[in-house]
């Protein structure tokens, strides 16, 4: 018998505790974005290519975020956060010059979303 926690089993559980997590922080940086945060700011005109791509990377990574928690759409939000990171981690390298660990971590946890997403879909059979 599968121990649950709050009807789950552990895979699922995992499963939405990850989605909830990429989610969380892609909606976070949305909201600094959206809300002018210097440091947000600053970035993006360093990017040159003006505020208004500030508001549409932040949409992007709503937009994503949200579909990522539909478990239907999720492999959707998977894709469009992936190259929300990849963006990132170009301007990264190429202008702003930081560090780039986390975006890596980042991209880790979206494979393992689409990673146990698609276990799931296939009866819920991780390999060992």
């Amino acid at each position: 018998m599968d121990k649950t926690v709050f009807g789950l089993n552990g895979k699922t559980l995992a499963l939405w505790l990850l989605r909830l997590s990429v989610a969380f922080v892609f909606l976070y940086a949305a909201l600094l974005k959206v809300r002018g945060n210097e440091r947000m700011i600053e970035e993006f005109e360093l990017l040159g290519l003006g505020q208004w791509f500030r508001y549409a990377v932040a949409l992007i990574e709503a937009l994503g975020s949200i579909l990522l928690l539909m478990p239907i759409l999720s492999w959707l939000g998977v894709i469009i956060l992936i190259f929300v990171d990849a963006g990132a981690l170009v301007a990264q390298l190429m202008v702003l010059h930081n560090n780039v660990v986390h975006i890596f971590i980042i991209a880790a946890f979206l494979v393992a979303v689409s990673y146990l997403q698609r276990a799931s879909r296939e009866g819920g059979r991780l390999p060992s």
